[in-house]
């Protein structure tokens, strides 16, 4: 009898627990095909956005069931719904322009003097981030795969050659590890991002997970790390000096002390200046990405559509590139009231990098390349534009011919040495996207007041966990991340 009440209450309770969120799809109308990214709001501060696939998951506890959900998406009519009468599927109609009976508050503009009026308007209508607080969460994945894995002892000194087999032996399996492999991984954080002002930013954790495969991870740390626990097999309690170049790494590399991490963290400081820098390269600052592509000297423009977006008519313009200095191509959605970039979708060309560094000659090159996104800012109480939505994807390529000197630190004068000649080349596909699920105000105060902590801890996952995210808005996980196991 207590077996079977404690089933009904546990049975009520998840009941219960999922009511609290509200799952479903947004498709067109009159295709059938899903709208990714429809904003999906119950007030200024709560909402969430449909994934690639146009699902979404909208937590509704805390609120009446009479309470009205708006769902939008530029170009479509936004449509209402109380909470407990969202469907499923939630269908939304194209809201079709008909020139004659919009009212155009600048009609005879050109297009190149609409692209210089929204120019000179940036100051007035974005946000400089100063004294805010948002809550964000952050969707990252990445597909790393090693093109080229090279690895060979150079020279080896006070090794009999039995030694060396097992040294060769080591490398080869780690090399082995990587072939025709790709490393996927999967990481979800939730945290309150401070800003002071446009260099001054500070994070609170909330919650990070990591989906990924630990025994597939080939980052240059990771591998170094699978020879080290070989090398650790073998030498046993020696210590070693590894060199890289001139440089002294280790002190001290005792092998018995090698042990595999057990939990990972995630670094508050780091993620900060990341957070920053992507304002800084998107948004305010006088060469920021908007700015570069609202340039009338490097880019071409032609008014493709007219649109609504929540009754506020909308300019849909393509740009394109005009002379070489041009990085990208793309779409851009100008507000014809305020003259605001609501909306902006960019392609870097395929001959242009975010950044690189070329020094093969030591050994080492990088590379930051087709990077790619969309950008879209509402407008806030105060009448200023601010990120709702950030996506991006781009490529990095690594390349490194340095040689590893292993070197016993002992004063023996037959101390072992050995060098490994090595080169290693690999390609990472990493993409984001960030959904802004709050913003409000700060004082000075509340700023420096914010400690950060040193570490963010991250729960570890063999499986995607739906119920982790259960009481926030995040972004719909998409079926290749439902689908993805660890094994």
């Amino acid at each position: 009898m207590q077996k079977i009440i404690l089933y009904t209450v546990t049975l009520l309770l998840t009941t219960l627990l999922y009511a609290q969120n509200k799952t479903g799809i947004v498709k067109d109308s009159n295709t059938d095909i899903p709208i990714a990214y429809a904003t999906l709001q119950i007030n200024k501060n709560h909402g969430t956005i449909s994934n690639e696939e146009g699902k979404f998951s909208l937590n509704v506890s805390n609120f009446k069931e009479t309470d009205s959900v708006k769902i939008s998406y530029l170009g479509y009519k936004t449509i209402s719904f109380a909470i407990k009468d969202i469907p499923e599927t939630i269908l939304l109609k194209e809201d079709v322009v008909n020139l004659d009976e919009v009212n155009l508050n600048q009609e005879q503009l050109s297009v190149e003097e609409i692209i210089q009026i929204a120019r000179e308007n940036q100051s007035k209508n974005f946000n400089n981030f100063s004294n805010l607080k948002q809550l964000v969460f952050l969707r990252f994945k990445s597909i790393a795969k090693i093109k080229e894995f090279k690895m060979e002892i150079d020279k080896a000194r006070n090794y009999d050659k039995k030694m060396i087999n097992k040294l060769n032996k080591v490398i080869d399996s780690v090399r082995d590890l990587t072939k025709n492999k790709s490393n996927i991984s999967y990481k979800d954080l939730l945290f309150n991002l401070y800003r002071n002002d446009k260099d001054s930013t500070k994070l609170s954790y909330v919650k990070a997970t990591l989906l990924s495969n630990p025994d597939n991870d080939f980052s240059a740390e990771a591998i170094g790390d699978k020879l080290k626990q070989g090398f650790k097999n073998l030498f046993k309690d020696k210590v070693f000096k590894i060199k890289i170049l001139f440089f002294k790494v280790e002190d001290s590399l005792k092998t018995k002390d090698i042990v595999k991490k057990e939990k990972m963290l995630i670094h508050p400081a780091n993620l900060a200046r990341q957070m920053g820098n992507l304002y800084k390269h998107t948004t305010y600052s006088e060469d920021n990405l908007i700015s570069e592509i609202l340039n009338t000297k490097y880019y071409n423009y032609k008014i493709t559509n007219n649109l609504f977006y929540n009754n506020e008519f909308v300019y849909e313009i393509t740009y394109s590139p005009k002379r070489s200095k041009a990085k990208y191509k793309g779409k851009i959605y100008i507000s014809d009231e305020s003259f605001a970039v609501i909306k902006l979708d960019f392609n870097m060309l395929p001959n242009k990098k975010v950044y690189g560094k070329s020094l093969k000659w030591l050994g080492f090159a990088y590379k930051l390349y087709d990077w790619k996104g969309t950008l879209e800012f509402y407008q806030d109480d105060n009448g200023k534009y601010v990120p709702k939505y950030i996506k991006q994807s781009k490529k990095a390529y690594s390349y490194s011919n340095i040689p590893l000197k292993f070197i016993e630190n002992t004063k023996n004068k037959n101390k072992l040495k050995f060098k490994l000649k090595s080169e290693f080349e690999s390609v990472e596909t990493q993409k984001s996207e960030m959904i802004f699920l709050q913003n409000n105000g700060i004082s000075n105060k509340t700023y420096n007041g914010i400690k950060m902590e040193k570490d963010f801890p991250i729960i570890k996952l063999k499986k995607y966990d739906p119920s982790i995210w259960k009481a926030y808005n995040i972004v719909a996980p998409t079926q290749d991340l439902l689908d993805y196991t660890v094994e």
